[in-house]
């Protein structure tokens, strides 16, 4: 049996510039609410650890900043506080438990060749496997998958992309997913997805080919998708929207 944490839309470095408590912020040199987020951060891997999994996968939106124009990049505490805590879980399961990270919407440079994510698998290139938005655009030009493979299971990553907006795009992505993202006989098989329906980001493929597992990123509301999919949520409340919403962690087995 192989267990999997999956945990989603962490939105490291969620700050607000106005209104915030400014003497909170010269004592701890850090907003409140970005001081929120890293501590339902660390609560999540906290949840991931107690649960002894086999995998830890997040699917999508580890940073909140850049985000569409807006090119701000992550604080150095959030920074900080994504190498240490992953440093601490990795510590904490001995080095044993790889964990898998998708890029989302967020933390992505549109206008810059590279991901907010990539500088934590350069931090620890052996626990941490990442696709990148880039990944995936290269993988459907080459024409070849984007997965992570191990002895019994496959991840099949799916960062996200708005395949939508252009005619082409989904013509492609289409394409790609039927030759490229099938799963493989005989193994665990397991995606990773960034998207919503209503979105439209997110492709009804992934729900007619027999993963195992379909874990998603994106809505902040953990709710199943399908008998064998779910959106994970996110860790913390993101706007006033979601103060009814309880924040979740999963587990799949």
């Amino acid at each position: 049996m192989v267990k999997i944490a999956h945990m989603s839309d962490t939105h490291l470095s969620h700050r607000r510039v106005r209104n915030v408590r400014d003497s909170w912020k010269e004592r701890y040199r850090v907003s409140w609410i970005e001081n929120d987020f890293s501590l339902a951060f660390q609560r999540a891997l906290d949840a991931a650890i107690e649960t002894k999994c086999d995998f830890l996968v997040h699917s999508g939106d580890l940073f909140d900043v850049p985000v569409k124009r807006n090119t701000t990049s992550p604080s150095e505490y959030a920074r900080a506080i994504a190498i240490s805590e992953i440093r601490r879980f990795l510590e904490a399961t001995h080095f044993k438990v790889p964990i898998i990270i998708i890029d989302g919407n967020h933390g992505t440079y549109l206008y810059r060749n590279n991901s907010t994510i990539e500088f934590i698998k350069s931090a620890f290139p052996e626990n941490v496997f990442i696709a990148t938005n880039y990944d995936l655009k290269r993988a459907i030009v080459k024409n070849e998958p984007l997965k992570v493979e191990f002895e019994e299971i496959n991840f099949y990553l799916f960062p996200y992309l708005e395949f939508k907006s252009m005619a082409n795009y989904e013509e492609l992505y289409d394409e790609w997913i039927s030759k490229c993202q099938e799963p493989e006989d005989g193994k665990i098989n397991v995606a990773v997805a960034h998207g919503m329906f209503r979105n439209l980001d997110l492709h009804e493929k992934l729900f007619s080919f027999p993963y195992d597992y379909v874990a998603l990123g994106h809505d902040h509301q953990q709710r199943k998708y399908a008998p064998n999919a779910w959106q994970a949520g996110s860790t913390e409340k993101y706007t006033f929207a979601e103060r009814g919403q309880e924040k979740y962690f999963r587990s799949y087995y």
